[in-house]
């Protein structure tokens, strides 16, 4: 598989409010004061792996990081506006800490909130 064309990641990156990294295949979305997520493209599998972190993100990578919430990769790029849409919905309004005390808890995090929202298995997401 082919990675993404620069011109259809720049595309992607602004329909998702994304800022780039100085880094290559590597985005970030604040998604509210306290928390953003990090997204970094696998080119050999074609998909985004989202990594939801507690803090406020800066350029290039530097970030006033604090904490990491459940992984979750195999997001195609046709897939990922919904699941950044989803990932703000899964935040809310609960502050970063919250957010990881349920993850914990209920041993659930942002994959399963993605199955349980769209209907599609995450292991099937991962798989394809």
């Amino acid at each position: 598989m082919q990675g993404i064309s620069n011109t259809d990641w720049n595309m992607l990156m602004r329909k998702i409010n994304a800022v780039n990294s100085k880094y290559r295949d590597v985005g970030y979305v604040q998604v509210r004061d306290d928390v953003f997520v990090e997204l970094d493209f696998n080119k050999s599998k074609n998909y985004f792996g989202i990594d939801i972190l507690g803090g406020v993100y800066h350029d290039h990578g530097q970030s006033t990081e604090s904490g990491v919430l459940g992984y979750s990769h195999g997001y195609t790029p046709n897939i990922l506006p919904t699941a950044i849409k989803l990932v703000k919905k899964y935040i809310g309004d609960k502050d970063f800490y919250e957010v990881l005390k349920n993850e914990y808890k209920t041993n659930k995090n942002f994959s399963n909130y993605f199955s349980e929202k769209t209907g599609i298995d995450y292991h099937d997401l991962v798989d394809y």
